[in-house]
């Protein structure tokens, strides 16, 4: 989904006027194709990015739940494991 302006994804009604922000998590693990054509996932190969958008206009990257403490640059770091599973960066 692509928007001007990632703010415009925050939810606002009635019943929730005065959100501030908004998030998404995708989760992700690496698959290995077996002799029959299908996939297996590969052992602790998961991982989760989350975005949260919020009005001012920021976003922020999170790479697993231990992150929401993690003051490291997320964006790089999520982007290192898009790279390492082969994820197109444009992605997120």
């Amino acid at each position: 989904m692509r928007l001007k302006k990632l703010s415009e994804l925050i939810h606002k009604s009635a019943d929730h006027p005065n959100l501030r922000s908004c998030r998404v998590t995708v989760h992700f693990c690496l698959a290995a194709e077996q002799k029959d054509g299908s996939s297996v996932p590969v052992p602790k190969s998961d991982f989760s990015v989350t975005r949260e958008a919020s009005l001012d206009g920021g976003s922020d990257y999170y790479l697993n739940p231990k992150d929401y403490e993690d003051p490291t640059d997320k964006k790089a770091k999520a982007n290192a494991l898009g790279k390492k599973a082969k994820l197109d960066e444009g992605v997120w």
